[in-house]
């Protein structure tokens, strides 16, 4: 369909199914796509703020429930899809997160990701399209969700995009009634922070802004970090949440794995959710003993032994030295003294 064919199309459906007073049937639903449903919620959108025949408050209102209808039968379709495809940024492994609420984006046709692809090949970016099934689409978006920090999906960019909050698609899981200790640690304000930090630092361009973007992507993760909690691997921890219960060393009551760099730097290596664990070790091996990043920082200064703290090393791995760990600490005196003058000024 060329681009001619395609706004004919889009202005003929909108005439036929949002200036009539009837409702659209179960029938032309079942024949509209989930691009066509897109165009539709935008364009009765743009009746509303425009007041081209809203002539009355009721028009108004029938409209508005005419979109919340229109909204949750795109959801319905989204489900119902056989298949979907989302863009994949080569410099994480993960898809791309955009500046539309932390969205990522979904493509109801292969052609349209594609698109999408070949468009930002110009501007530098290393995408490339991933195929998902109705099988995965479910345990996909709940991962990106709810496991990586995704705020939502921004459906068919290129065409006529349109953006859906995560809790729409997916409720988040909801542990009440579970014990603490029963509850999969997740991360996911800081994976967002990592993720969008590494997809920044790997698009190989320049710009004006540069530098003052990517500092605030840097100091995002840092606030991030100071709310992580993460698993270690270990052997024989003790249960404490104390740092210092842990013995490293001629005493030791603790067994960690260590990674060892090409220069002799040792890294202790921490994870973010249990997938990410199971990357590279098995139950069998280790067991997991979950400690809030403060905690880590302990660990790391007082124990010795490690020059650097290792996040998901076999998916994207952050490296945390002791540098990044002083700017972590300056970031954080001035937040404090920051609500001290806040706290002053009331």
């Amino acid at each position: 369909m060329t681009l001619e064919e395609k706004q004919q199309h889009d202005k003929e459906i909108s005439d036929k199914f949002l200036l009539r007073d009837e409702e659209i049937t179960e029938e032309e639903y079942a024949g509209l796509s989930i691009q066509d449903m897109c165009v539709l919620i935008t364009n009765a959108k743009w009746l509303i703020q425009s007041g081209d025949h809203m002539d009355s408050m009721d028009k108004i209102d029938e409209m508005k429930d005419r979109i919340r209808n229109m909204h949750s039968k795109l959801i319905d379709k989204i489900r119902a899809a056989e298949v979907l495809y989302t863009v994949v940024d080569n410099t994480t492994g993960y898809p791309f997160i955009t500046e539309i609420n932390n969205s990522i984006w979904i493509f109801s046709e292969q052609e349209y990701a594609d698109n999408c692809v070949e468009h930002y090949k110009e501007e530098r970016r290393s995408f490339h399209t991933m195929e998902i099934s109705k099988e995965s689409q479910l345990s996909f978006l709940g991962r990106a969700f709810y496991t990586n920090g995704v705020g939502g999906i921004f459906v068919d960019n290129g065409q006529t995009g349109y953006y859906i909050e995560n809790r729409d698609l997916v409720l988040p899981p909801s542990w009440e009634g579970f014990p603490p200790n029963r509850i999969p640690v997740t991360n996911p304000e800081f994976m967002r922070a990592h993720l969008k930090l590494s997809q920044e630092l790997g698009w190989k361009v320049e710009y004006s802004e540069r530098r003052r973007v990517v500092e605030k992507l840097e100091n995002a993760l840092i606030r991030a970090s100071r709310d992580a909690v993460l698993l270690v691997p270990t052997k024989g921890a003790p249960e404490s949440k104390n740092a210092a219960d842990i013995r490293i060393g001629a005493d030791s009551n603790a067994a960690i794995p260590v990674l060892v760099a090409p220069d002799g730097t040792k890294g202790l290596p921490v994870f973010t959710d249990w997938d990410q664990f199971h990357l590279l070790y098995s139950d069998k091996e280790y067991h997991a003993w979950t400690m809030e990043f403060d905690a880590l920082t302990e660990l790391l200064y007082n124990e010795g032994g490690y020059d650097s703290i290792v996040v998901n090393v076999k998916s994207r791995p952050l490296d945390i030295n002791r540098n990044t760990l002083k700017r972590m600490e300056a970031l954080k005196r001035k937040a404090e003294e920051r609500a001290m003058w806040e706290d002053d000024d009331e």
